[in-house]
């Protein structure tokens, strides 16, 4: 987040805004995790921040999303069409500028980089030293601290389960878009607490991660339509535009009802889907976890583009 916040204020990276809010996103269960020191009350802290430096970029990700979708339709687009989509993405775009002015402002009332700054600080005097060569035994102590630090793991993961579970049900019988919602929210909370485990060798969280990334193509596709489908609704209900731009209103209006059966489809695709598969054997290898050297040694996995949405 230090690394691309630059190039977020600067404003013309799309990449960059998606990359930090996925960053936040990452850096939230890391932060779950560190309430297990003393220091609970800085770190829950830290947190916060970190969530109110994501939502200020909202509305900017939001719009980068619905200019690339217009561009590639007016690639292939001709007619009345063509025209709507036209104003539509002159709308966004304008938008979209005065969002990243409001992004801006408070990404520099927040102050990210203190909470980096205090973060490391708390990182380096407050870490217990767990690193061990290769073939040592734990003291009993030690064994505590992890058959303790396991346990919490663990419980943290039946927690996120059982909220996709709930939201997922909520989801799957209602077209209430704050139900999809959070069934949507609750996949991410739930990839990114596994994508943690998966670092630290727990059996069963890949075929997991694979599982709950392809949900999460599904909701946020129906997220970046509903999204969309808003803005052109604010569009056209701005003070005057149905007076003076009649005809162009009821064009969008079309690209409304079509944004419609779009999301429609992915809603049906969605309840297609069932939760019971590969995120269980995670929960059955609650001990799993791979000796200290091995994780160490272990290749990193890349850090991949989050589903757009």
């Amino acid at each position: 987040m230090i690394r691309l916040e630059p190039k977020v204020l600067r404003g013309d990276d799309p990449d960059a805004i998606h990359d930090f809010r996925v960053a936040s996103r990452r850096l939230q269960p890391a932060l779950d995790f560190l309430t297990l020191s003393p220091q609970t009350a800085g770190i829950r802290k830290a947190r916060r921040k970190v969530k109110r430096c994501r939502k200020a970029c909202s509305e900017v990700r939001n719009c980068d999303v619905f200019i690339q979708r217009i561009e590639k339709l007016l690639a292939r687009t001709r007619g009345t069409r063509r025209e709507a989509w036209e104003a539509v993405l002159d709308y966004v775009r304008e938008r979209r500028g005065k969002a990243h002015a409001k992004a801006s402002k408070k990404l520099g009332q927040l102050n990210f980089a203190r909470v980096y700054t205090r973060l490391r600080t708390h990182l380096e005097s407050n870490t217990l030293p767990m690193s061990m060569e290769p073939g040592s035994e734990l003291s009993e102590a030690s064994q505590g601290r992890e058959a303790q630090f396991q346990n919490w793991i663990f419980e943290r993961l039946k927690q996120a389960r059982a909220n996709l579970e709930r939201y997922f049900a909520g989801a799957q019988d209602s077209s209430d878009v704050q139900a999809i919602h959070r069934a949507r929210i609750a996949t991410k909370k739930l990839r990114y607490l596994i994508e943690i485990l998966d670092d630290l060798g727990v059996q069963g969280s890949h075929p997991a991660l694979t599982r709950l990334r392809k949900l999460q193509q599904h909701l946020g596709g129906w997220h970046d339509l509903e999204v969309e489908e808003q803005m052109m609704e604010e569009m056209i209900a701005e003070p005057g535009f149905l007076r003076e731009r009649l005809d162009l209103a009821m064009q969008v209006m079309r690209l409304i009802a079509q944004n419609r059966k779009a999301k429609s489809r992915i809603l049906a695709r969605f309840r297609e889907w069932t939760l019971a598969g590969a995120d269980h054997e995670v929960l059955n290898h609650r001990a799993s976890f791979l000796p200290r050297g091995e994780i160490e040694n272990r290749p990193q996995h890349g850090v991949e583009a989050e589903p757009v949405g």
